[in-house]
């Protein structure tokens, strides 16, 4: 975002895709918040890509964290565990 609105000027918004591929039967890592190292998984996902299109007309930090997550709990959404979104610093 910064490289689009400062480096070449375009200005928002801006059409954004994040994604992931080479999913299925992946497992994804829980770590325990009391003990890191005890992580657990997930089972594995049956869907083989995740792509998640977003449309950002404000490209504040708090509109990115936003963005980021969205796409982090659907990736959780796919190997049926709940996503807890972080607070924003």
């Amino acid at each position: 975002i910064d490289v689009a609105r400062n480096e070449l000027g375009i200005e928002p918004p801006y059409e954004i895709e994040i994604g992931a591929i080479g999913l299925q039967d992946v497992s994804l890592s829980l770590p325990q918040p009391v003990n890191p190292f005890a992580n657990q998984t997930s089972r594995p996902m049956f869907q083989d890509q995740l792509i998640y299109p977003q449309s950002l007309t404000a490209i504040s930090p708090r509109a990115q964290h936003d963005a980021i997550h969205e796409f982090i709990r659907q990736l959780y959404d796919l190997a049926n565990v709940t996503y807890q979104v972080p607070s924003v610093i």
